[in-house]
């Protein structure tokens, strides 16, 4: 924020030296030269005056966002005091265990059992199967009318139960291999505003994974120790199937909240390594 804002006052005085030079009779020719931000391409109008280029201070403002520019009791005001905008925040707390705040204030944990970050009161509870690594319900503080859905939720006689709690939809899906029996786990897709979020639980590559690359999954957790759940190969084929935007490995050493070198062998061309710790904004 700083950088733009310096740049916009450098900018500005060199209009004000445009407008004394156009005065002095020097020609201002149309800038042609393409412009990108951030490595996107925008279109701001500018000029070509003896050599150098100038852009009004206000289209610099609106392109970037990170200033306001305002002009009163003939002064230019000039503000970065903008108000940032809300974003959900996803804390992988390590292991398979995360935490969700919501832009909006909710509070969702899923799997709870390693890591840190079990301060704020929660909303909503997942549990995607009773294994002692992924029910610690009792590390959460809840907040009154907090839901806790578990697995036994989300599986009935006719099938999978979807729902609409703490401002998220939940839609459990296929988690099993030898350890995890199909009609004891699942794992959840939970969609938050546009943004659709897969949580696979403990599993290996189920029947069912083909048919979530048409769901445009923007990340996938996806566990891979090889012990109790699929191994890396195994995650490289499932993320390949899958099609999420970005595959995060999860799970991958029991015991451990992090492994840097087995997350590193996960080469998916949609891998996104998320250290426990870390959050992922969107």
């Amino acid at each position: 924020m700083k950088r733009s804002f310096i740049a916009g006052l450098v900018i500005g005085a060199l209009i004000f030296g445009a407008i004394a030079a156009i005065a002095a009779g020097i020609v201002a020719t149309p800038n042609t030269f393409p412009i990108k931000l951030n490595g996107g391409d925008v279109s701001i109008e500018g000029y070509n005056i003896d050599g150098s280029t100038y852009f009004k201070l206000r289209d610099i403002a609106e392109a970037t966002g990170s200033f306001d520019v305002d002009f009163e009791d003939e002064t230019i005001l000039i503000s970065t005091d903008k108000e940032e905008e809300a974003v959900n925040k996803l804390l992988y707390q390590g292991h398979g265990s995360f935490r969700l705040t919501l832009s909006s204030g909710e509070v969702i944990y899923i799997d709870p059992y390693a890591g840190e970050g079990y301060d704020e009161p929660a909303d909503l509870v997942l549990v995607t199967h009773q294994h002692p690594d992924h029910n610690q319900i009792s590390l959460v503080p809840q907040k009154e009318g907090c839901v806790v859905f578990q697995n036994s939720d989300a599986i009935s006689d006719d099938g999978y139960v979807e729902a609409d709690i703490a401002g998220v939809h939940i839609e459990p899906v296929q988690a099993y291999n030898k350890n995890h029996d199909v009609k004891q786990c699942v794992g959840y897709l939970v969609t938050v505003g546009d943004t659709l979020l897969y949580f696979a639980g403990d599993t290996s590559k189920t029947d069912q994974m083909a048919e979530l690359a048409e769901r445009g999954i923007d990340y996938a957790f996806l566990p891979m120790d090889g012990r109790f759940n699929m191994d890396i190969a195994e995650a490289i084929e499932c993320a390949e199937l899958i099609q999420a935007k970005n595959t995060v490995p999860v799970h991958m050493s029991p015991g451990s909240l992090f492994d840097r070198e087995r997350a590193e062998q996960f080469t998916a061309s949609s891998a996104f390594i998320v250290e426990a710790g870390e959050v992922i904004e969107f």
